[in-house]
């Protein structure tokens, strides 16, 4: 398997949803939606949320932001130019996007993007761009989307714990993860985060000051609560062997769990109009060289 390539929706996204992951591998986080707005568009209603009158000057912020977070964890990044949904006023193609990400990164890359659990445009759109990677025969993982994916907390058989009868996250993540063409085919890791990780992932997303408040929500604490942050999810697609059967393979899938008690566990679009617009790279590119 080949290096790690994060495609993160926002700049915050791979840090909030992949922590483990982003510390564990010396990896390449590309985030698509690090577009700056002209200095004449009028704030959208997040942006007004946290305090911002001008979306050009939140932008740079959030780039700089961004930049300090994954220097801090030595993390190579990309920032692509592509606006945000409420800003985007031109369609723009998945597939254009994929082409650009293809020339940064190494052939073998193992391509990790949103599951977009909540339903995100813009997490719908990187999910095209990851699942595009499949057809290129790069290994294509999924991440549960974070902190849309533990809304509603976790599912019992990622956190361990008993849940309600009248509350069933599954059908939560299904509504999202049904769209998924071959999701009979995802198996899902759990990456279990100790304490000390749990710290240190929590002095990140604090890093976004102009991010963490409005999406933290105050006392429902949606990034920092305990039993929220001690988890992330992401799926493999798994192998279907030359002349098998993809459902075979399915029905014989397990969830597989990492961090503290490592083992396998048996109970496991786009917005906008008009002609399309193909992005461009506008922040630091790693060196070609990085890939050697």
């Amino acid at each position: 398997m080949g290096r790690t390539v994060i495609l993160s929706p926002h700049l915050d996204d791979a840090v909030f949803s992949c922590w483990k992951l982003l510390t564990r591998d010396d990896g390449l986080v590309i985030t698509i939606c690090a577009g700056s707005p002209s200095g004449r568009t009028r704030p959208a209603y997040y942006d007004r949320l946290s305090g911002s009158s001008s979306p050009r000057e939140r932008l740079r912020e959030r780039r700089e932001e961004d930049a300090a977070v994954l220097e801090a964890v030595g993390a190579r990044y990309v920032h692509l130019d592509v606006l945000d949904a409420p800003y985007r006023r031109r369609r723009v193609a998945p597939l254009a996007i994929a082409q650009m990400v293809q020339e940064l990164i190494p052939r073998d890359a193992h391509v990790v993007g949103p599951a977009a659990i909540g339903g995100h445009p813009d997490h719908l759109l990187v999910r095209q761009v990851a699942l595009a990677f499949q057809e290129r025969s790069n290994m294509v993982s999924l991440f549960a989307d974070l902190p849309y994916a533990s809304r509603y907390g976790w599912p019992s058989w990622v956190s361990g714990e008993r849940g309600s009868p009248y509350l069933d996250v599954d059908a939560y993540w299904e509504r999202w993860l049904s769209t998924i063409p071959e999701r009979n085919l995802l198996v899902p890791v759990v990456h279990v985060l100790a304490s000390g990780e749990q710290r240190r992932k929590l002095e990140a997303m604090r890093m976004y000051r102009t991010q963490f408040p409005a999406i933290e929500e105050g006392p429902s604490r949606r990034l920092s609560h305990p039993r929220r942050i001690s988890f992330e999810v992401t799926w493999r697609f798994a192998a279907v062997p030359e002349g098998g059967s993809p459902s075979a393979v399915a029905s014989g899938a397990r969830c597989v769990r990492l961090g503290r008690s490592s083992h396998t566990n048996h109970g496991c679009g786009t917005t906008g109009a008009g002609p399309e617009a193909r992005p461009s790279a506008t922040s630091r590119t790693c060196p070609r060289s990085w890939w050697s």
